[in-house]
């Protein structure tokens, strides 16, 4: 009886002075967390593949400036036409500054590719590989919140046919921030 007295004494001692450090600010102070997922409306193609290389956002409002890339980005190819059907793939999770979010760039590699009636052609991205499918947010994030941002692409009406068999990708995202978790301070 006297150990389980004895342990609870210092356990309750532990979390008295770790809770009463005043000198030091909260881990996570000034950030929250964000996940980032990739999801799709179905469409008449056999796949949609794009080739995600980085996520980018804006906290600041400066176009020029303030951009940073979320760290653990999963880069790869993704088949836009799997990921319908409430079905999606988790991009990126990050830890980024509270504050506003303005703009989230979607960076995409070489490679991409449409697949229509069994043959593959290329799909071309004309800014989506220097600067980034560009996306509005104009979103708030509150400091240790977890907050997932989901792309919802919209490949039907993504994808242009510019004749003799050649496509275009103009994307068509809708982006959704909600809040899913919090921290007790």
């Amino acid at each position: 009886m006297k150990t389980h007295t004895f342990l609870f004494a210092a356990f309750a001692a532990l979390l008295f002075f770790t809770g009463c450090s005043k000198n030091e600010e909260p881990e996570g102070a000034g950030t929250a967390r964000i996940q980032v997922y990739l999801t799709d409306d179905p469409a008449s193609y056999d796949a949609v593949n794009i080739n995600v290389q980085d996520i980018m956002i804006n906290v600041t409002g400066d176009d020029d400036k303030g951009w940073q890339s979320l760290g653990n980005v999963r880069r790869g190819m993704y088949d836009l036409l799997e990921l319908v059907n409430d079905k999606d793939t988790i991009l990126a999770d990050a830890v980024i500054p509270s504050g506003r979010i303005h703009q989230l760039r979607l960076v995409l590699g070489d490679g991409n590719t449409i697949v229509v009636d069994g043959e593959t052609f290329p799909l071309s991205t004309p800014s989506a590989q220097q600067s980034g499918l560009k996306l509005n947010i104009q979103q708030d994030v509150e400091e240790g919140v977890l907050y997932k941002l989901t792309l919802d692409f919209e490949a039907s009406k993504s994808i242009v046919e510019t004749g003799n068999q050649k496509y275009i990708l103009k994307p068509v995202i809708r982006t959704t921030l909600e809040s899913v978790g919090g921290s007790i301070k």
